[in-house]
């Protein structure tokens, strides 16, 4: 049994810390950005050192990041670090809105970022750049097919695929989004790049690509969020719905066929998807490429832009 100077002294500690605990100031707790790991990430492509190149949809107005590394499995967890860029007035300024990157396979850290449009009759290029210790080097800029979208009317390419034809020449594969009112559906240009002379030559015609199953039905949706070619030439893309900053996002990766190895038959369909290989719930994928050989089982890896959300890099492992 408690004595009485004992009861009170428990009483009147309870009634001291009532009083702190009702007339103190909070404390001040610091705010954390849980999307600032990674940036939103337009597109992707594997660098020699085993991290991945990845571009920013940076508009031109902007001095704000256009391009970045990711070591998707470093100690401690994923890594981002900038990469710092020499020669914009090579290729006429800084770049407005990159969307897609592919690898120059036999090409040391050799890439192309495309831009998703012209605005004003500016910008719409593919910009041909290397990685030189640690700093992209801009070597040349060719233009996107001219008579396409002017940058006001929703129309915009977010995918890339190149794919070595011989030497120092790649088949390009060009998509065009859709989910506007002028191209509801997304399509494919297909060009050839030379890479010693940095031009391009673009085919006349598209061919337009569907989404696999009831996509259409998905407002809003873009068929084409990316593109990636693999080693075999077989041709990945990804589809994505987009209703808002916040999502909730889906998207959905399948194959619409094979490259060729020239311009006069750069497609084949013959092995097409006709339903999603992965349907990624929750994340806005608009990068695919190779998938890091320090994971087993990996099949693809792909990069998010989930608007105010940041991104986030994932493996994609064997369908079911």
């Amino acid at each position: 049994m408690l004595s009485r100077h004992c009861f009170f002294a428990i009483v009147a500690a309870v009634s001291l810390a009532g009083c702190i605990s009702i007339n103190a100031p909070l404390p001040s707790i610091p705010t954390i950005n849980l999307s600032a790991n990674l940036p939103g990430i337009s597109g992707m492509a594997p660098m020699s050192d085993g991290r991945y190149l990845i571009v920013m949809d940076t508009k031109a107005y902007s001095e704000d990041l256009r391009f970045g590394a990711i070591d998707a499995v470093a100690e401690g967890g994923t890594r981002f670090s900038p990469i710092p860029v020499r020669g914009w007035e090579i290729v006429g300024g800084l770049s407005n809105d990159l969307e897609a990157l592919c690898a120059l396979p036999g090409r040391r850290d050799e890439f192309l970022a495309a831009e998703s449009s012209y605005r004003d009759a500016d910008y719409g290029r593919i910009l041909h750049l290397r990685i030189v210790n640690g700093v992209i080097e801009l070597l040349h800029a060719v233009k996107l097919p001219a008579e396409r979208s002017n940058g006001k009317d929703d129309m915009g390419y977010e995918g890339l695929a190149c794919r070595s034809i011989g030497e120092g020449r790649y088949l390009l594969a060009l998509g065009e989004r859709g989910g506007s009112k002028v191209r509801p559906r997304g399509s494919l240009r297909f060009g050839e790049f030379n890479a010693d002379a940095g031009t391009v030559s673009w085919q006349t015609q598209e061919r337009e690509l569907h989404a696999p199953g009831s996509w259409l039905s998905v407002p809003p949706h873009r068929d084409i969020a990316d593109l990636y070619v693999d080693g075999a030439g077989t041709l990945w893309a990804v589809a994505a719905s987009d209703p808002d900053d916040y999502g909730p996002f889906r998207s959905l990766v399948w194959t619409p066929g094979q490259l060729g190895m020239s311009l006069d038959k750069p497609f084949l369909t013959d092995r097409a998807d006709r339903d999603a290989r992965w349907i990624v719930d929750g994340f806005k994928v608009e990068a695919l490429s190779s998938p890091d050989g320090r994971i087993p089982g990996g099949v693809l890896s792909i990069g998010s832009e989930d608007e105010k959300l940041g991104g986030a890099w994932r493996v994609l492992g064997p369908p079911n």
